[in-house]
C-alpha cells in the first residue's frame, strides 16, 4: 500500500512539472516584436552614420526601448490573466528584463560615451542574446533557441574583429535570422498547441 502511494505522489509532481512547462510557454510574440523593432532601429542608425545625421540616433532608440517596452508590457499582461505566474516564469522574465537593461545600457554608453563607438556596441547585445536565448531555449527545452544562442555567440567573434558601421547592418539581419524567426516558429508551435 505504501509502495503504491509513493508511486501516486511521484505521478503527481511528475504532472504537476509538466503542467508548469506548458504555463510558462513563450507564444514568441516577445521576439518578434522586439527583433523587427531592433532591427529596424539597427538599419536607421547605420543609414544615420552614413549621411552623419547623428542627432536623431538616441531619438530612434529610446522610442523603439519605449515602443518595445509598452507593446510587452501589454502582451505580458495579457499572458499572466490567462497563465498563473510560476517560478519558472520569474526566471523568463527577469532573464529578458536584465537582458533589455543590459543592451539599453551599452546602447546608451555607445551613444554618449568617447570610449564605445556605435560600431562595437553591437558586439555585447550578441553575447547577452546569446546567453539569453540559450537559457531560453534550456528552460523551454527548445533546440531552436538553444541553436539562435549558439550562433548568437559565435557572430560575437564577428562583431569583436570586424569593427565597422556596417556591422549594425549584420545586427539586423542576425536578429531576423536569430530572433523573428524562432519566435516565429515558437508563435506557430503555440498556436498549433492551442488547436
Amino acid at each position: 500500500m505504501e509502495n503504491k502511494e509513493v508511486q501516486n505522489e511521484i505521478l503527481y509532481i511528475k504532472q504537476m512539472i509538466e503542467e508548469s512547462k506548458k504555463k510558462v510557454f513563450d507564444n514568441g510574440m516577445h521576439y518578434i516584436t522586439w527583433g523587427i523593432l531592433v532591427s529596424f532601429a539597427c538599419i536607421g542608425t547605420f543609414f544615420m552614420i552614413q549621411t552623419e545625421n547623428y542627432s536623431y540616433i538616441n531619438r530612434m532608440w529610446a522610442v523603439t526601448y519605449i515602443t518595445g517596452g509598452i507593446i510587452s508590457f501589454v502582451s505580458g499582461s495579457r499572458q499572466r490573466k490567462n497563465l498563473p505566474i510560476t517560478f519558472l516564469s520569474k526566471i523568463i522574465i527577469g532573464l529578458w528584463g536584465s537582458t533589455m537593461l543590459i543592451m539599453a545600457t551599452m546602447l546608451f554608453a555607445a551613444l554618449y560615451s568617447p570610449y564605445i563607438s556605435e560600431e562595437i556596441a553591437v558586439l555585447f547585445p550578441a553575447l547577452t542574446l546569446s546567453l539569453a536565448h540559450f537559457i531560453s531555449g534550456i528552460i523551454y527545452e527548445n533546440k531552436i533557441l538553444k541553436i539562435s544562442g549558439i550562433c548568437w555567440f559565435a557572430s560575437s567573434f564577428v562583431f569583436l574583429f570586424w569593427i565597422s558601421s556596417y556591422s549594425l547592418l549584420l545586427f539586423a539581419v542576425l536578429i531576423i535570422a536569430l530572433q523573428v524567426i524562432p519566435g516565429i516558429v515558437l508563435y506557430k508551435k503555440n498556436r498549433h498547441a492551442e488547436l
